[in-house]
């Protein structure tokens, strides 16, 4: 009787010992932290970089050390074009994205990227954008948690040869994203819808002839190497990226890790706002011991490019309708904020 008594005490702690070492939810082992890993296009030298670390640092950090993030660079697993279905498929637990890259799926907050909506620096960029895809309630915030987003500085077309006039711009190769792409064709050029790491190549081939980015690309992409020629143009808004979680892993992850995750997010949203007026700054000293010459529209030309690229605005938004999404309001969202921002950062 003494035997069967202690078997089943014996039984009993082995089931608490065996509970215990799975505690903590997520499938997470005691002592053992919560695997995430976090996939970005930037490369290891890159200032995003650092920040990407330092944020997957601070959710280690806040946690206690229950939650480790292994960082992946340079699209070491996954191309930035298919970060959007590698987050949907769980690939990728953390992903970042221009949403630029891959359009269709991104059929409201693709509102961001409408020509015509001004940024004017990287703070009310970031802020506006990090809002818009935070606290919004469109389709795509329902398949992807959004931690954070930021926003670049106006862009500006980097080419090879000077473009100056509409004129200068018929059959030029530009790379671009988003709705730059239709924005090119309006003003006479030749669209090229390849990603921001695949450009240099690009424009050292000939296949592109120039590019429209944040003037930080002169020196964060290198691109100040091969071509020679700067134009301020600010029409073309400017580039947005997401950082999004797997809904999935999100919510298998325990409350208050996911209010640590979030807080690191916040973190790191203020630490993204000023980053490319910073490295438009750099980049333009970088340019300029390159040989790179720097030309600004004079406003009698600026208004020939807006007048052709104003029929876009209500085109995105009649075919944004028709397919049944809330269109005007996504721009109206995304305008709103741009200016309350401009009005508090702008200067």
């Amino acid at each position: 009787m003494k035997s069967k008594l202690l078997g089943m005490i014996c039984i009993i702690l082995l089931l608490a010992v065996a509970s215990s070492a799975f505690a903590g939810g997520g499938g997470q082992r005691a002592g053992r932290p919560i695997e995430l890993n976090f996939a970005h296009h930037y490369g290891a030298g890159h200032e995003a970089t650092a920040l990407f670390q330092a944020f997957a640092d601070r959710i280690m950090e806040l946690s206690g050390g229950r939650v480790n993030v292994t960082v992946f660079p340079g699209e070491a697993l996954v191309s930035g074009r298919n970060m959007w279905d590698a987050l949907l498929d769980g690939v990728v637990d953390i992903g970042v994205q221009d949403t630029g890259w891959a359009l269709t799926n991104f059929p409201t907050l693709s509102a961001s990227y409408v020509v015509g909506t001004r940024f004017n620096n990287s703070v009310v960029s970031t802020r506006a954008v990090h809002d818009f895809f935070t606290t919004s309630d469109f389709p795509e915030n329902r398949q992807v948690k959004m931690l954070f987003a930021y926003g670049m500085t106006p862009y500006c077309l980097i080419s090879r040869a000077p473009l100056r006039t509409l004129e200068d711009l018929r059959g030029v190769q530009i790379r671009a994203t988003g709705s730059l792409l239709p924005a090119i064709t309006a003003l006479g050029g030749t669209p090229v819808g390849i990603t921001i790491a695949e450009t240099y190549d690009a424009l050292l081939r000939g296949v592109a002839d120039a590019v429209i980015v944040p003037l930080e690309a002169l020196e964060g992409w290198n691109f100040g190497e091969i071509v020679k020629y700067v134009t301020f143009a600010p029409i073309f808004g400017a580039g947005h990226h997401y950082i999004g979680m797997n809904m999935d892993t999100w919510n298998s992850l325990p409350r208050d890790i996911q209010g640590y995750i979030e807080q690191a997010s916040r973190e790191a949203m203020e630490s993204f706002t000023t980053l490319f007026d910073r490295l438009d700054e750099s980049a333009y000293e970088f340019g300029r011991r390159q040989g790179v010459t720097f030309y600004t529209l004079p406003d009698q030309e600026l208004n020939r490019w807006i007048t052709a690229l104003r029929p876009l605005e209500l085109q995105w938004v009649n075919e944004t309708a028709a397919r049944g999404f809330p269109a005007r309001e996504a721009l109206d969202k995304i305008r709103s904020l741009a200016d309350r921002y401009n009005a508090q950062y702008g200067n």
